[in-house]
């Protein structure tokens, strides 16, 4: 009985989450030829900055999350866009495969058009970055205009230096969940859809992964940065238990309702995505690590499996991370489950009222001390580009200045991801546009208390 409500519960809530449409984009000013039209302004200054107190409201826990997502191709891709590198890139690097620019002032374009790479993949484990930004393709295509200003800070146009160093790409909850199965929710995927969720949304041509390639690329020339790679975080579907034909893999039709078909047929999909990454060639990005998309374990059914993924992960020379919500099952249990990386959602949006487990501000000094006593790191997030949810972005990353996680593991959940940053780089709302700017010198390390302007 007790499992049945918690399944119920779980369908209730991510329903519920899903027809939330209190955090849509409301500011998205693009042009109407699609280019990167440099419309970025600087914030005004106000009176209130992040030196005065965070407030002191009481926690709550609240029910079953996943992130909200908004993707959608917003933009076109014709154009291009003049940029140019500082004389000294700014900020620090945190990758060791990425070099920075010195010396004097270049200009490049940085061009919309695709070409062809031939270079490999390499197979070596490298560091991951620190902070990498949640991108979601399944219900939407990212294009290469969307992804150039996440891959680069931008100014009026201008590349002036690097920005996320990695990419989380993950299916949207509405792709992976139905809200009517009785397996909390989750839709029952066989193999044909986990082949689909591959080759026709993580790699559709043109879009999504091979957008990244291009992004990057251009990135690299006009900052002049000829050995700059990103790392790409591939995402591990859950095997529904309902599932007891899933497909044949390795000579063997998979039931899984048997634990160890299970945890073949999450290895059979790490290395499918594997062979697809590899068989493209990329020059730009390279795989470090895998992303568990449950944002709980539950820890009697689940444990044993999620243990044996990231033993795999880990035993192949990768990295596996996972976000639970606050307070999700499992959160407190990295080291159980094996996870390399953990990072905490504060479930905090100021300005999305219809968003399920959200709580006070008083989550994120919580989320500091979650990330002393287990070891973990931080999500930062945002619900829309409006002002009221920037600001709340300003205080996430207020209370990692004040409260001491700004140094560690971050993942940031920008709604849709690199759509969401393209509406804030663009946006004519000085105060929206300044998340922007305040987000690159957070994660370069940059930003001060002072910086940050909390009126608007």
């Amino acid at each position: 009985m007790k499992k049945r409500i918690f399944a119920v519960l779980a369908v209730f809530t991510i329903f519920a989450l899903m027809l939330c449409t209190a955090c849509g984009d409301a500011d998205a000013p693009v042009s109407s030829n699609g280019d990167v039209s440099g419309s970025s302004v600087s914030s005004t200054p106000a009176t209130k900055t992040a030196n005065s107190s965070l407030n002191a409201d009481s926690s709550s826990t609240g029910p079953v999350h996943q992130d909200v997502t908004n993707t959608g191709d917003s933009s076109a891709t014709s154009g291009s866009t003049q940029a140019t590198s500082p004389s000294g890139s700014a900020g620090q690097t945190q990758s060791t495969t990425t070099t920075s620019k010195t010396g004097s002032k270049t200009t490049a374009t940085v061009s919309e058009t695709t070409s062809t790479t031939s270079s490999t993949s390499s197979s070596k484990k490298v560091v991951p970055a620190k902070h990498a930004l949640k991108t979601y393709i399944a219900d939407g295509t990212i294009t290469k205009t969307q992804f150039l200003s996440s891959v680069a800070y931008m100014e009026n146009g201008e590349v002036k230096d690097t920005l996320f160093q990695a990419f989380i790409f993950t299916p949207t909850p509405s792709f992976m969940y139905d809200y009517v199965s009785p397996y909390g929710g989750r839709r029952m995927f066989d193999k044909e859809d986990w082949l689909s969720y591959i080759n026709d949304h993580t790699f559709k041509s043109g879009k999504n992964m091979d957008a990244l390639e291009e992004a990057v690329g251009s990135v690299k020339t006009a900052l002049g940065l000829k050995d700059y790679k990103v790392q790409v975080y591939l995402s591990l579907l859950y095997p529904v238990q309902g599932v007891t034909s899933f497909g044949v893999v390795n000579g063997k039709n998979l039931n899984f309702s048997k634990e160890a078909d299970r945890l073949e047929g999450v290895k059979w999909l790490a290395q499918e995505q594997l062979r697809v990454f590899n068989s493209k060639n990329y020059k730009n990005i390279e795989v470090v690590g895998f992303n568990w998309f449950t944002e709980e374990v539950e820890m009697d059914k689940d444990a044993v499996l999620v243990k044996g993924v990231t033993d795999y992960i880990r035993s192949i020379g990768y990295t596996s991370i996972w976000s639970p919500y606050f307070h999700a099952q499992g959160y407190d249990k990295k080291s159980e489950l094996g996870f390399d990386i953990v990072t905490m959602q504060a479930n905090y949006y100021p300005d999305c009222v219809n968003i399920p487990n959200q709580g006070p501000i008083s989550r994120l000094e919580q989320l500091a001390s979650y990330t002393e006593s287990l070891g973990i790191g931080a999500e930062m997030e945002i619900g829309s580009s409006r002002p009221g949810s920037v600001k709340g972005l300003k205080e996430y990353m207020a209370a990692g200045l004040r409260f001491g996680f700004m140094d560690k593991y971050h993942v940031w959940y920008m709604n849709g991801g690199p759509s969401q940053i393209y509406s804030l780089y663009h946006s004519r709302d000085a105060y929206v546009n300044s998340g922007y700017s305040d987000m690159y010198k957070y994660i370069k390390g940059k930003l001060k208390l002072s910086d940050i302007v909390l009126d608007f």
